[in-house]
């Protein structure tokens, strides 16, 4: 019987978690966005991003022929993706 009862408590547990952070992962994760092109001016390549993200340039200097990077800052995460090639 106390096995029984420990899978049963477990189980209502799980469910009360699910139950508690499905409705938070819906409203973060709910959101529409569309899609923006990026074309680099030498037209070695072209990429689709997400529009609620920014384009950036490390450095006008840089001698490398791609120093770029996407990034997204919410209100509780953040996210960078880092372009590089010489």
């Amino acid at each position: 019987m106390t096995c029984r009862m420990s899978v049963e408590l477990i189980s209502i547990t799980i469910i009360i978690l699910v139950v508690l952070i499905l409705p938070i992962t819906l409203v973060h994760g709910g959101e529409r966005v569309g899609w923006k092109i990026f074309k680099e001016k030498n037209e070695v390549f072209t990429i689709k991003y997400p529009s609620n993200w920014s384009f950036g340039k490390y450095s006008e200097d840089s001698s490398a022929p791609i120093n770029i990077y996407f990034y997204y800052q919410g209100r509780s995460s953040l996210a960078e993706l880092a372009l590089y090639a010489q």
